[in-house]
């Protein structure tokens, strides 16, 4: 009987160590691991725009010689390079594979051309009718779409060989963002102002109007039952507002800047949890009126929660944090932010220089930055 007790209790002492080495082990691992965690750093030509697919799977990069490049994300490696004498903005997508090369209100480069990803076969091109305002590739790669300012929305199916129809909207076309599951595209246009949500097919779902000749930006949430439009003028005469509704137009909560406040910027959070708010505030200084950077994060009942930067810690909105809980900012200068949705600081990550792009995968967390001495990073997020 003895025996039998000294093994039960030594049994019992040794389970309870390997329990608590266990929680601490498991605490010191979450703690130890940098939420920033580069994978490669490689020199590059000077770049006029990038961008990762959703996947992460490739990169597409336009140089400032006028060559398109795709590159493979693990291999940090070039697929295919050549010459291309048009466009300022580049974007890719995953599945068939697509490279878009394209410019944003150029009355003289009106054209998009879609490039294999694998081959770098110009598979087709899209003329528009005015200057393109904005384009949109969805997520899961099915879909693109180019507005110009004519009201003219041209809306691919991309399949091996892309499928077309066109939309004529109710004004001008100001910005584009495809929900995540691509089960909707949001336009926001600028004429008659407001956010409209159509289908793939072109079949108009939800028309939300907004105040006339202001200028509107549809954001969409991370699971993509919220849209978020930013409305602000062009002149700033009137302070920016920020309204949220559901995917079926419904009106959440509206919340409105400072008259000072200009140039707008957000990202909303899955389920609407909360939404962080990117803008210039005019502050006077030295007897001066001086724009200073400010974030702001929003809660779910559309209320403020806080408010950070400034002279001192001027900041740019980049992407929420992959867990949904945060989100990161870039000071300006040579070093990134990560805060939780309270306005904590949780890490900062320092760069080698000033960052000229960066491109975010699908899911935040593949964050690709190009510094101003030509170094292209591949950051993993957790």
């Amino acid at each position: 009987m003895r025996l039998r007790a000294h093994v039960f209790k030594w049994t019992a002492l040794l389970s309870a160590i390997i329990i608590v080495t266990l929680l601490i082990g498991a605490s010191y691992s979450e703690a130890d691991v940098p939420y920033f965690s580069p994978l490669w750093t490689r020199n590059v030509p000077a770049l006029r725009d990038l961008s990762i697919s959703p996947e992460a799977q490739r990169i597409a990069m336009l140089t400032s010689d006028y060559r398109v490049s795709v590159w493979d994300v693990k291999t940090a490696k070039p697929i295919w390079s050549k010459a291309n004498q048009l466009g300022n903005r580049v974007k890719i997508t995953d599945k068939v594979g697509y490279v878009f090369v394209y410019d944003l209100m150029n009355p003289m480069e009106r054209a998009v051309k879609f490039y294999s990803s694998s081959t770098g076969d110009l598979i087709t091109s899209y003329l528009s009718e005015k200057p393109i305002w904005d384009v949109a590739a969805s997520s899961g790669g099915d879909y693109f779409a180019a507005g110009d300012s004519s009201g003219t929305l041209a809306i691919y199916k991309l399949l091996k060989k892309p499928q077309k129809q066109i939309v004529r909207l109710r004004g001008g076309c100001d910005k584009l963002a495809f929900a995540p599951d691509s089960s909707y595209l949001a336009v926001s246009v600028w004429n008659s102002s407001g956010i409209d949500l159509y289908s793939p097919n072109g079949a108009l779902l939800v028309s939300q109007p907004g105040a006339l000749a202001r200028r509107f930006q549809p954001v969409i949430s991370r699971d993509g039952n919220y849209v978020l439009g930013l409305q602000y003028d062009n002149h700033e005469r009137r302070a920016p507002a920020v309204s949220l509704w559901n995917r079926k137009g419904q009106s959440l909560w509206s919340y409105s800047l400072e008259n000072s406040s200009s140039k707008p910027r957000a990202l909303i959070a899955k389920g609407a949890s909360f939404t962080v708010l990117f803008y210039y505030k005019q502050v006077m200084r030295n007897h001066v009126w001086t724009p200073e950077r400010r974030l702001a994060v929003i809660d779910s009942k559309g209320r403020l929660k806080f408010e950070i930067g400034g002279l001192y810690l001027s900041l740019s909105l980049m992407m929420l944090s992959a867990d949904n809980n945060g989100f990161i900012a870039y000071d300006g200068e040579d070093k990134l932010y990560r805060f939780d949705r309270n306005g904590n600081t949780l890490e900062t990550f320092e760069l080698s220089a000033p960052i000229r792009n960066w491109a975010v995968s699908a899911d935040n967390q593949k964050l690709l930055i190009h510094t101003i001495d030509n170094k292209l990073t591949l950051i993993q997020t957790r």
